[in-house]
């Protein structure tokens, strides 16, 4: 046990004769120092669905984060080598963002999915081995999905090379890895023991396979910085190598020095008994398993990894617990709250019992409190010891007439301290022999001595709360030192010990209330709050909403009439229905406010009444209720529930209900555009602004872009809001009192792409619509979208040739995009150039107009044999190149044309016969979106 923990050890009980004389201690003014464990850092909220954190240490302080919310969003993409553009597939990346990271893999074509629980805004990291970390500025819309394609720059490598040896001599075929937390290298060292490999810059721990030596390697790991490491040995270690040395000393929590201890080995299974000072035990090069122990300590057991002879290893040993019970051994850390007393109480007065010898000892007797009249009845104290500086606390509790307990394994003399909320700290002192001690305490109460504590409640509406349980507890979370129940006007009083204690205020109804209390604070006065349901699916009702016809100031004053005063008087469960009538019909399949009144609060129950128009009702209080029915169509009459009169069979409460006056409603939803599923749903449209919802009564389609709903509506004032992520939200407020018709127009979040193109292409989009593929010639296409930033790609086969972003907003929610892909054609002479080995080398420049064009064939001119061809452009050579016929060289992808200057193609190709032409066709197209 660390002195940072004390133990709490409870056995049975053996009664033995004996002696033990206690007398007050007084305790050195400079106690000992304990440390205390900090509390764990906070964790922000989880922003990837996979989190781990971010040991490594990928993207600290270069990264950030602004959260918005809570929200599903997607990020995908594709991952490249950005010197060649090929996909980086089947690869590990690494993501992280502040302290947070996440590891996803790429699949064969480099593409990835990273999934996040937050929306917001940040600058990310990504990382794949073997190349340097990327960090791109991104945007989390709520619920969307993100493209983020990587090009990620190959990190440099530096040679490391030497040999492999065992006692000076190269030892052949020994397998090496090499490896950092983002990845390895193995290798392998040749007949002469020589190794080489290239790695990028890294701290790599290094380990060996070769049978008959362990994995452990002096040095253990090389640091690759900027330049190439030579002449770098590895030492092995033989896995029958012997005769290094393990040496130490041993000693207690003070520091001081242990004497007659053991230490044995596992490893060499071989030990050591030391009477003082140092010990020392056989050993194996690697890692070696040892262990000390001695008379009252706790055994310790430690793995030494030994790479030189002699190692060393300190033990610290704990003190064996002196505490004696029952039940299972519990460990404790030392929090705060105990600190202080075991710095000012205990300190360095250490206890010194005789572990050498099994003598049960049990101390028992009553607590009282001077200046009280009674004992300290169910109070929780604790007693605390040290031994070699390990530190112990055991609780006990005193029954209902003050008796305490509590027992000791081994005899000695020993120091402790009884600390509790009720009285000052109390020392004692003395010798245990064994046997049972009788020992009464009398305990100083806190420096105020007894004070008078008056406690007043009140509920809702101020008045005196009668019946509300008081219970006072030792502490925050100690025994029960007195309960009781406030009068009618809702006062109590009592006498208390001074010091800290909480009250807990309970009453059926009400929210449970803890009040803490020190010296000095005598008068309390507390307000109870209801609870906030009764039931379930009951809420509290704000009395701010009504409904059409019936407002919220005309219910409550119906159910504040002639009928019972409502209040709850227990913890029970009741249920009883409520059957709604109307002309002795019954109201079926209609939404329900059934609005309680209990505990001058009112509270709402919302539910559909069934075909024979009822609705179950379940409260988890007893007592006498006012409840009132409510629908949209029609106004119900308060009745009385007591729920003591309800029979166990339960009981039907029948409430006949006055129709309203309905009047119809024609409300039109319009999209001015038109475009496959341009009629906005029926399902977006509330009304905000009653208890209950405002439904239609049916609802069809006009036209291909209009929606209409119809209403049958008492007179009332209306606020229709329609929400929909695809439209911009809207409110209307209708005031109505006769037959209307009104038209809500809508405005979609809307990208309307018109495009004239001679090839296909494929449009991705960030928002719900992900892409679509193969569109061509000229056209108009409608993509839905949401609130927010959207980005448009371009994809010429699998080459993104243009890139766009821009927001929708409320005020801003159509985007007009206008795509143009143009054939052209250049005319290019140029001359043919032929070498010895009938190698054929056709050389033109192109001059590129724009940052958006991009090359698609060449038209070498007829040829009546079939040449193998190699392109070059601007220095590299490109292979996905194909003879479609016997005169256009086809391209699988397309080739950027550099805007900056004059772009050189180099044609080289065995020729057999034949003539090439003199001039040369260029087709390219140029791509412009706006």
């Amino acid at each position: 046990m660390s002195p940072k923990s004390i133990a709490l050890l409870v056995v049975g009980m053996v009664l033995i004769s004996g002696v033990f004389v206690f007398f007050h201690v007084d305790y050195p003014a400079s106690p000992a120092q304990i440390t205390i464990t900090p509390p764990k850092g906070y964790q922000p909220p989880q922003i990837y669905k996979y989190e781990n954190y971010n040991h490594n240490g990928l993207g600290n302080n270069k990264t950030s984060f602004k959260d918005y919310g809570n929200s599903t969003v997607i990020m995908q993409g594709y991952a490249r080598n950005a010197s060649d553009g090929a996909p980086l597939g089947n690869q590990i990346m690494y993501s992280a963002v502040l302290s947070a990271s996440t590891v996803v893999q790429t699949n064969s074509s480099g593409y990835y999915q990273i999934v996040f629980l937050q929306s917001g805004y940040g600058k990310f990291a990504f990382e794949i081995f073997q190349y340097n970390v990327i960090y791109t500025q991104n945007y989390l819309p709520v619920n969307a999905t993100v493209w983020n394609n990587l090009s990620f720059v190959p990190s440099p490598k530096y040679e490391v090379s030497g040999s492999t040896l065992y006692n000076g001599t190269a030892v052949g075929g020994v397998g090496l890895k090499f490896s950092d937390p983002w990845g390895n290298y193995a290798t392998s060292s040749s007949s002469s023991g020589h190794f080489s490999l290239d790695a990028v810059a890294g701290n790599f721990s290094i380990s060996a396979s070769k049978r008959g030596f362990s994995n452990v390697t002096i040095p253990g790991y090389v640091n690759v910085k900027n330049s190439a490491i030579t002449g770098f040995n590895i030492n092995l270690i033989s896995n029958n190598q012997t005769g290094a040395i393990i040496k130490g000393f041993a000693s207690n929590m003070l520091n001081q020095e242990i004497y007659n201890y053991s230490v044995s080995s596992n490893t060499t299974k071989q030990s050591a008994t030391v009477g003082a000072g140092e010990y020392s035990v056989p050993a194996d090069f690697g890692n070696n398993l040892i262990g000390a122990s001695s008379l009252g300590y706790q055994t310790q057991s430690v793995y030494v990894a030994v790479r030189s002879s002699p190692t060393y290893y300190n033990f610290t040993l704990a003190s064996e617990n002196p505490f004696h019970e029952t039940v299972q051994q519990s460990t404790y850390t030392v929090s705060q709250q105990f600190s202080s007393y075991f710095a000012s109480y205990i300190g360095n007065n250490a206890s010194h019992p005789d572990y050498a010898v099994n003598m049960y000892t049990r101390i028992t007797g009553q607590m009282k409190l001077n200046g009280t009249s009674g004992v300290a009845a169910s109070q929780n104290f604790e007693v605390l010891t040290s031994v070699n500086g390990t530190y112990f606390i055991k609780n006990i509790t005193t029954n209902a007439n003050g008796q305490y307990s509590f027992n000791m394994t081994f005899p000695g003399h020993y120091n402790f301290t009884i600390i509790s909320n009720l009285s000052k700290p109390f020392n004692l002192s003395g010798n245990l022999q064994g046997g049972t001690i009788l020992k009464n305490l009398n305990l100083v109460p806190g420096s105020n001595g007894v004070e008078n504590i008056h406690i007043h409640t009140t509920g809702l509406n101020g008045s005196g709360l009668s019946g509300v349980g008081v219970n006072v507890t030792s502490g925050t979370n100690g025994p029960s030192i007195y309960s009781n129940y406030t009068g009618g006007n809702g006062n109590i009083s009592l006498n208390l010990t001074s010091g800290g204690y909480s009250i807990h205020l309970s009453k059926p109804g009400y929210v449970n209330k803890t009040v803490s209390i020190s010296p000095g604070n005598t008068s309390i006065n507390e307000s109870l709050s209801t609870v906030s349901s009764i039931g379930n699916g009951t809420s509290v009702w704000s009395r701010t909403e009504g409904l059409p016809g019936t407002n919220s100031s005309s219910m409550e004053s119906s159910m504040n009439s002639t009928l019972p005063v409502p209040t709850t008087t227990s913890y029970s469960h009741s249920s009883f229905i409520i059957r709604l009538m109307n002309d002795s019909k019954p109201i079926s399949g209609v939404n329900v406010a059934v609005l309680i009144y209990v505990n001058s609060q009112y509270y709402i129950l919302k539910g559909i009444t069934n075909s024979s128009g009822e609705m179950n009702v379940s409260l988890i209080y007893g007592g006498i209720f006012t409840v009132l029915p409510e629908t949209v169509d029609y106004s119900g009459v308060p009745f009385s529930v007591k729920t003591s009169s309800i029979p166990s069979s339960g009981h039907i409460f029948t409430d006949n209900m006055t129709e309203k006056v309905l009047y119809s409603l024609t409300l039109t939803l319009q999209n001015p555009y038109s475009y496959s599923g341009a009629a906005p749903p029926a399902s977006g449209i509330n009304s905000s602004n009653y208890l209950l919802p405002v439904l239609y009564s049916s609802t069809y389609t006009k036209g291909t872009n209009m929606t209409v709903l119809n209403y049958s509506l008492p007179e009332g004032t209306y606020i229709f809001n329609y929400t929909n992520n695809e439209f911009v939200p809207a409110s209307r407020l209708l005031n109505i009192s006769g037959t209307i018709s009104e038209t809500m127009k809508l405005e979609p979040f809307l990208v309307i792409l018109n495009y004239s193109s001679p090839v296909k292409f494929d449009a991705y989009f960030s928002g719900p619509l992900s892409y679509t593929e193969g569109l061509t010639g000229s056209g108009t296409s409608y993509f839905i979208e949401e609130s927010g930033t959207v980005s448009t790609s371009i994809f010429l086969n699998s080459t993104q040739v243009n890139t766009t972003s821009y927001t929708l907003t409320d005020t801003s929610s159509v985007k007009v995009l206008n795509l143009s892909i143009t054939n052209h054609t250049a005319y290019e002479p140029s001359t043919e150039y032929r070498n010895q080995q009938n190698y054929a080398y056709f050389n033109f420049t192109l001059n590129g107009g724009s940052q958006n064009e991009y090359l698609t064939s060449i038209d070498y001119g007829n040829i009546s044999i079939n040449p193998n061809f190699n392109l070059t452009i601007n220095g590299t050579r490109n292979t996905d190149v194909s003879v479609q016929n016997s005169d256009i060289l086809k391209f699988t992808n397309y080739f950027k044309i550099d805007s900056k200057g004059a772009n050189t193609f180099i044609l080289s190709y065995y020729v057999i016969a034949g003539h090439l032409r003199q001039n040369v066709n260029v087709n390219y197209l140029t791509v412009d979106l706006n």
